[in-house]
């Protein structure tokens, strides 16, 4: 960074959410790439209070970090290859991709724990996935 040929440094992870505070609470990056999900944010074990990295959220905007969303239609749900019963609950309004992004969106203004996201990030594995 010294040199100026890198300009932001940030991290991505799988891990619980105390690691990830660890992390965050280093004041060492910019931005992190995070899970979180309307079903939960996924970990290595699916572990964390409050559903995995709502208190990481949090703690970034304190620090005025950016935080990228990763994989909210894959591991926040398989919302790309949904169940026959997420789709009765979300159709004919929304298909639940739609769902869950709008849920990311929005989150924030309807819940009043929460904080805002600005970067979703699809997480596709495979090019099929953005078929829908």
């Amino acid at each position: 960074m010294a040199a100026g040929k890198i300009r932001h440094l940030g991290f991505s992870t799988h891990g619980q959410p105390d690691v990830i505070r660890k992390f965050i609470e280093s004041d060492a990056f910019e931005y992190v790439n995070l899970h979180y999900h309307y079903f939960g944010s996924y970990t290595a074990s699916g572990g964390g209070p409050e559903g995995g990295n709502l208190s990481n959220l949090r703690l970034c905007q304190e620090k005025d970090m950016g935080v990228f969303i990763i994989s909210p239609f894959d591991k926040g749900g398989r919302l790309y290859a949904p169940s026959r019963r997420l789709r009765e609950l979300t159709l004919p309004d929304l298909e639940p991709a739609d769902f869950g992004a709008h849920w990311l969106w929005h989150h924030a203004r309807l819940h009043p724990d929460a904080v805002p996201v600005h970067t979703i990030v699809c997480g596709a594995a495979r090019a099929s996935d953005l078929d829908e």
